[in-house]
């Protein structure tokens, strides 16, 4: 008989365990849910400290860092000391003996040589075939207008272009005009031939200079 209660003692307490948790199961699951938040908590803590550690030294890297200004870079550059160049004295230009008679005679020389022609007037015409005659020949109305000229150089040469005479001190050349109507047509060894109105007459010069 004993051995039945106890069996059924037994099976009474399985049954009333399975209905209601004993105070050890409970606070059993009661600590574990206590420990998995305290670890959360822990943790979470503990990231949060490690972040504003960070935070902290990278901040206080940048504001303790000395600042570092570029300075343009200086090239030594090394120089070497310049040796005393030797110059040689000049020697003084030795005087030309008689520099100032070579020249004088070297422009004599050239102006033998080489001789330009006097300078041409602007109203030069070209000189038609004429005949001329003496003063005398000329017919009285013409000879009683004719221009009074004064002939104080006279110049000949065989070019004509050379031949040059000096009319009321003006230079004259052949076909020079001397007014209207009147202008020199040749210049011959002893006088000059000119035109008045169409007549052609000739001027002995040097015989007039000889008298």
């Amino acid at each position: 008989m004993s051995y039945i209660l106890d069996a059924l003692n037994k099976s009474e307490q399985e049954r009333a365990k399975k209905r209601a948790p004993g105070l050890t199961s409970l606070h059993g699951d009661k600590a574990s849910n206590t420990f998995t938040l305290r670890h959360f908590l822990l943790i979470l803590l503990g990231v949060v400290v490690v972040n504003l550690i960070g935070l902290y030294v990278l901040f206080e890297d940048r504001l303790t860092a000395p600042v570092i200004l570029d300075q343009p870079s200086v090239t030594e550059q090394k120089t070497t000391p310049h040796e005393p160049e030797t110059v040689e004295a000049s020697r003084p230009a030795e005087p030309i003996a008689n520099a100032t008679e070579v020249t004088e005679i070297e422009l004599a020389e050239d102006e033998e040589l080489i001789t330009p022609p006097p300078a041409r007037a602007k109203n030069r015409l070209a000189i038609p075939d004429f005949d001329a005659v003496s003063l005398e020949d000329l017919p009285a109305n013409i000879r009683v207008r004719l221009p009074a000229i004064e002939v104080t150089t006279h110049i000949y040469a065989s070019d004509s272009e050379l031949r040059m005479v000096n009319i009321d001190d003006v230079p004259r050349f052949e076909g020079d005009i001397l007014t209207t109507d009147f202008r020199l047509l040749e210049i011959t060894e002893t006088g000059i031939v000119l035109e008045f109105e169409g007549y052609a007459y000739r001027v002995n010069v040097i015989d007039d200079w000889l008298e």
